[in-house]
Formats: C-alpha cells, structure tokens, sequence
C-alpha cells in the first residue's frame, strides 16, 4: 500500500530530522528537499524547526535553499551583501564583498550593551581568530535615547548659543552659507584592500542597509527577527556559515575554522587567501 502525501511529507521530514541528529546532512537535506518540492512542505517549517538548526548552518543546506520551492538562491543572498559597505575611515567605503578571500566577518549585532559585552569576550581568543582572518562588524539595533535636561541646565546651554550667534554676527553671510552647504559623502574605493583595511573591528557604512540584510538573513536561517541580539558568520567566500541568537560562540569558531593559511581553508570556505 502506498503512502498518501501527508503520510510521505511526514516520513521525510522526521527522517530529515533524524539524520541531522546524526550528523549525516547530505542525506538530511535531500529528505527535506524531497518533502518540500515533491510533497508540499512549506519550508518556513524547516526553517523554524530547532531540530533542523545544525542543518541550517551548513553548505548543504545553503547550497539546496535555491531549489526548495519557496527557497532563496545564492546569488539573491549575494546581491542584498553588496549593499553592505564598511567605513575605513578617511573617506574610504568599500563594500562587504571586497573583503572576500581575505576576510571571515562576524556581525554581531542588537543592542549597544548586548553587541560591546559579546565583542570583548572575544578578547580571550583574539589571537586565534586573527590567525582564522576574522573582522568583528557591530551593528547596533537601537536609538541613542534622549536625555531629559534640568530646566537650569537648559537655560544655560540656551545662553552658550546665543553667545555663539553673538561672536558670528547675524549678518554674517558666508558662516551661513557654509552651514547651509551639504556634507561631502564619502566615496566608494574603487581598487582593492590593502593589509591596514583588514582591521579587528571593522564599522558600518550606512547602517540601515545592514539592518536590512541581517532581518533578511535572520528569516532566512529561521531566527526569531523579534530577538534583536544575534551574531551571522560569513565565510570567505561571501556565504553565511552560521548564525544565531545571542553572542557568537568564539571558542567554537577558533576550533572549526581553519587557518587562513591552511589547505583546509579552500574546502570549508570555497575560497583561499588571495596571492
């Protein structure tokens, strides 16, 4: 007797569940494969599913997304990265994507407390992650709050400016003209990194673009988008490797991740250091 289509999505998706538990992904991702496009699986299920997380931290699985019915596609997750850019300071931005083949970036992002506290307790192993090429980018998830002023206090920050308006003039056109004129914005790089760019801590430029791609990533990989702290690990080839809630595990990347000098690193990462 054959199987109905509940019967068979079921099958396949437990059997997807327990071959994850034993580690065995290649086989994981074709039973959900199988669930989804042959059985009509909806893959926000998979993508929620705590059983399925390791999984979901995998290349198998990143790679088999673009053929799941309702899945994203490599080069749709690769576009929404190059609206990333990061300020090397001195008027130099250059997008994410530049980094590729030399860097591995941590985004660690939520609130301000949650995203310095995750960062400096990288500082046990910052050797070790250096050694792995890995940049830390903050991104924080929060409003700077604005800060109730004592009346007194007002009125005293209120003479310091008209006392500042005084020593100007009023009538003085050219310091109102150049008030009025635009910043300069800052240009993108247009050759490649150098060493001094492949910084620790490397800043966001335009930080709601950032924003936006890690909501994307975060309903992508089944994360909660209503828990702000999270971290996304991105490998050298421009792909996420692994992400979470809460503050990146640091010891465990320094014991999964290869030296960046090591020739492991083109099988994991896809690419190697450029020479």
């Amino acid at each position: 007797m054959q199987p109905n289509d509940d019967e068979a999505r079921a099958a396949l998706y437990n059997l997807g569940c327990a071959l994850t538990k034993q580690k065995k992904f290649s086989e994981a991702v074709e039973a959900i494969e199988r669930a989804i496009n042959d059985y009509g699986l909806k893959l926000i299920v998979a993508l929620r599913d705590d059983d399925l997380r390791l999984l979901r931290e995998r290349r198998e699985w990143m790679d088999a997304l673009g053929r799941m019915k309702g899945g994203m596609s490599r080069q749709t997750k690769a576009d929404l990265r190059t609206e990333a850019k990061v300020d090397l300071g001195k008027d130099r931005v250059l997008p994410l994507l530049k980094f590729r083949g030399q860097v591995r970036p941590v985004i660690v992002a939520g609130s301000r407390s949650f995203v310095e506290k995750a960062i400096k307790e990288a500082e046990g192993q910052y050797l070790n992650l250096r050694d792995r090429a890995v940049s830390v980018v903050p991104i924080i998830f929060e409003k700077a709050q604005a800060v109730e002023l004592d009346p007194e206090d007002k009125l005293r920050l209120l003479k310091k400016e008209f006392a500042k308006e005084g020593a100007k003039g009023f009538g003085d056109e050219s310091a109102k003209k150049a008030a009025s004129e635009p910043k300069a914005k800052k240009v993108s790089v247009l050759g490649g990194l150098v060493e001094a760019d492949k910084k620790w801590r490397l800043e966001a430029y335009d930080t709601d673009e950032w924003k936006a791609w890690i909501l994307e990533q975060k309903e992508f990989s089944g994360l909660s988008t209503t828990e702000p702290n999270c971290y996304i690990q991105v490998q050298l080839d421009g792909t996420v490797r692994s992400s979470g809630t809460g503050s990146p595990p640091w010891d465990k990347l320094v014991e999964e991740l290869p030296l960046l000098s090591d020739f492991r690193t083109r099988l994991t990462d896809g690419v190697g250091p450029q020479e």
